[in-house]
């Protein structure tokens, strides 16, 4: 099962680039933000840009975020059957490219970098051959 994975235009940044990309990619791959998602993402996005926040306070809203996350794409699956290992697959890729945008929303590059490049080996691995390639172009967006 392959994904074609259209490119949206550019903007004016690598950063504004990259996250359009990014955004592109989540709708195209039909990603959709839960409440309770959308509540860890707020959490994580503070706890990595408020500067005096506890070091155990920002793990704890870390594991939270996984958590999640890990719930999430663990729901979304019932059998083990071949089309919902591919299912799974994908939207653990998701999970790891909308992680990538908080980093990138944090100004947190390398992290968002680090992101996307696990989410790109996922796709190979998967064999998302065209999703690896978005992924891909969005990581020598980031590069520029």
């Amino acid at each position: 099962m392959e994904y074609e994975i259209n490119k949206p235009p550019e903007t004016e940044s690598s950063a504004e680039t990259a996250s359009a990309m990014i955004e592109h990619i989540l709708v195209e791959l039909a990603f959709e933000e839960t409440p309770d998602l959308a509540e860890s993402r707020q959490a994580l996005l503070a706890a990595l840009t408020q500067e005096n926040i506890d070091v155990e306070r920002r793990k704890q809203v870390i594991v939270k975020h996984s958590m999640i996350s890990e719930a999430i794409a663990n729901s979304s699956t019932g059998s083990l059957g071949l089309e919902n290992i591919n299912r799974r697959a994908l939207i653990q890729i998701a999970l790891t490219i909308y992680e990538a945008r908080i980093f990138l929303e944090a100004n947190l590059i390398e992290k968002c970098a680090q992101k996307l490049e696990l989410a790109y080996q996922y796709a190979r691995q998967d064999g998302f051959d065209s999703l690896a390639s978005g992924i891909d172009d969005i990581l020598d967006k980031l590069a520029d």
